[in-house]
C-alpha cells in the first residue's frame, strides 16, 4: 500500500483565490459606509469598472496594488487585509509592499505627493467632471490604433467628456502615401490611419450633429519622411490638454501607455500645473512646452466660441484637417 504524503503545513499552503467572495466583501464594506461605487473608485484610485466587475463576480483577476488601494479606502484590521489579499491571490505579498502603497495613498489624499499613474478610466472620469465648467482641447498623438476602439467603457467616458466640455483633436503622424515596396510599414500606417478615422467618425455619429465639430482628425501635409512605428511590446499616445483663455503653463500633459504581456493599460500624468515646485516639475514643464510647439498651429486655430476650427489659421501649417 502506497504511503500517503502528509499535507503541507497550513502556514505555507497557498489559499485558493476567490474573487466572488472578495467582491461580496467589497460591496458589503462599501454599503456599510454608505459609499457609492464612484465614491469608492475616487477614494481608492481605481476605475468604476474595476469595482463593478468585482462586485458582480465577473472579474478573473485583479492586481495586487488595486486590492491594496481598495483596502486603503476602509479602516480594515490586519487580519481582514490579509484575507482580502488572499482572496485576490496575493497572500504572499510582502508587508513592506502593502505598507508602501497604503502610505502613498494616505499622502495622496493629504495632497503631499503627486499621483502620476492612474487607470485610464479614472483619468477620463476626472476629466469629464473637470471640463464641465470650461472647454478644453485634448490633442492626442496616435502611432498605434486607438484603445477606445476596442474598449466600450473607455469610449463611453470619452463620449461623456465630449458631451461635457471636451474637444478632441486626433493626430496621426503617418503619411497617407507610402512606397508600395515597403509593404509591412505601409500596412501598419494604413491600420493606424484607418483606426483613427473610424473612431473619429464613430464618435461624431454618437455625439450627434450639434457636437460633431468637437472631434477632428489631423494628418501631416505630404512628406517624404517615414515615421518610425512603435514596438508592439509598448505603445504610447501622448496627449496635451489645453484650456481656453488660460496661460499656457496651465495646460496638462499625459500619456496613454499600453504594455505587452497582458499588463494593464495606464495613464501617466507627465505634467500638471498643480504639482509642487521642484526639479521634477521643471523637467516636466520642458516636455509640456515641446508638445505645445508640436501642436502649436492647431492650438491657435481652435475656436470653441466660434467656428470650431479656423481654416485660415490652418493654412500653410504642418497638419491638415482631414475630418472636422
Amino acid at each position: 500500500m502506497q504511503k500517503k504524503e502528509p499535507a503541507l503545513p497550513e502556514r505555507i499552503q497557498k489559499p485558493k483565490a476567490d474573487l466572488v467572495k472578495l467582491g461580496a466583501l467589497v460591496q458589503s464594506a462599501r454599503r456599510q459606509r454608505a459609499m457609492t461605487i464612484s465614491d469608492l473608485a475616487a477614494k481608492a484610485n481605481v476605475s468604476n469598472r474595476t469595482i463593478i466587475g468585482l462586485e458582480a463576480g465577473v472579474r478573473r483577476a485583479i492586481r495586487y496594488d488595486a486590492v491594496v488601494r481598495l483596502i486603503s479606502a476602509f479602516p480594515l484590521p490586519i487580519s481582514e487585509q490579509r484575507e482580502w489579499l488572499g482572496l485576490a491571490g496575493h497572500i504572499n505579498l510582502a508587508a513592506a509592499d502593502v505598507n508602501r502603497i497604503l502610505d502613498n495613498q494616505a499622502q495622496r489624499r493629504a495632497g503631499l505627493v503627486e499621483s502620476p499613474e492612474v487607470e485610464p478610466e479614472v483619468y477620463f472620469q476626472e476629466l469629464r467632471d473637470k471640463v464641465r465648467d470650461r472647454p478644453a482641447l485634448m490633442c492626442m498623438w496616435y502611432t498605434s490604433p486607438p484603445a477606445a476602439s476596442v474598449s466600450p467603457g473607455l469610449r463611453q467616458l470619452v463620449i461623456d467628456s465630449l458631451k461635457s466640455g471636451l474637444w478632441l483633436a486626433m493626430f496621426c503622424p503617418y503619411p497617407a502615401e507610402t512606397p508600395v515596396e515597403l509593404a509591412s510599414l505601409r500596412a501598419h500606417y494604413n491600420e493606424v490611419i484607418c483606426g483613427v478615422r473610424e473612431l473619429a467618425l464613430l464618435l461624431r455619429k454618437t455625439v450627434g450633429e450639434a457636437l460633431q465639430s468637437k472631434i477632428a482628425v489631423f494628418e501631416p501635409v505630404p512628406q517624404e519622411q517615414l515615421v518610425a512605428p512603435p514596438m508592439r511590446l509598448a505603445e504610447y499616445r501622448p496627449a496635451l490638454l489645453h484650456y481656453n483663455d488660460v496661460p499656457a503653463e496651465r495646460d496638462e500633459l499625459g500619456v496613454y501607455l499600453r504594455l505587452g504581456f497582458g499588463a494593464r493599460d495606464r495613464w501617466l500624468r507627465v505634467y500638471s500645473p498643480d504639482w509642487h515646485e521642484g526639479p521634477a516639475k521643471e523637467a516636466a514643464l520642458k516636455a509640456l512646452k515641446t508638445w505645445q510647439d508640436y501642436f502649436a498651429h492647431v492650438l491657435k486655430a481652435w475656436d470653441p466660441d466660434g467656428v470650431g476650427w479656423n481654416r485660415e489659421k490652418l493654412k500653410d501649417g504642418r497638419w491638415k484637417l482631414v475630418i472636422g
